[in-house]
């Protein structure tokens, strides 16, 4: 018959290794067990009539792993007076902030919406500007023209081809 491991040394060892924060992994590795052992003793304390060692040893787990929490907790709640990512680190996981910038279904919707009717809005603008070169009395050269001119001040106050198209009208 084997021996077990699962001696009041060993607990010690686990306790003061999750006390101290690390990982149930990294604590089995150290002191000898592996990781299904340490899940299987700590459901043991679940059984009916369970061994008494073993709820122990849950409690004193569940117990040591509760004050690593709250340590590390403080060290990040002390950093975050003076650390701003510190302080976004602490407010998403302790009051479940988030820092993505999210937009509702509806906000979303209507900035489709007005996406939509400003691409609309453009092609309309567009439409309109080509038949007004159309119907223009001017050769290909006085186009090109025009069309630079639409290129190099797209939406500038003074765009030179709504002023030429003025004055052609004029005429």
């Amino acid at each position: 018959m084997q021996v077990s491991k699962f001696t009041p040394a060993l607990v010690s060892a686990v306790v003061t290794g999750l006390e101290s924060g690390h990982s149930v992994r990294s604590i089995c590795k150290r002191v000898g067990i592996s990781t299904p052992t340490y899940y299987k003793w700590i459901a043991e304390a679940e059984q009916v009539n369970p061994d008494q060692n073993k709820v122990d040893f849950r409690d004193r787990v569940l117990a040591a792993e509760g004050q690593a929490e709250q340590d590390l907790l403080n060290i990040v709640w002390a950093k975050s007076k003076k650390d701003a990512k510190s302080a976004q680190w602490l407010l998403a996981r302790r009051f479940k902030w988030s820092e993505a910038h999210t937009v509702s279904a509806e906000a979303q919707k209507e900035l489709d919406r007005l996406k939509l009717a400003k691409a609309r809005a453009e092609v309309e603008f567009l439409e309109a500007r080509s038949e007004a070169l159309r119907g223009m009395d001017t050769d290909s050269d006085e186009v090109l023209g025009l069309l630079r001119g639409i290129i190099d001040h797209p939406k500038g106050a003074s765009d030179p081809s709504l002023e030429v198209l003025r004055l052609s009208k004029a005429h």
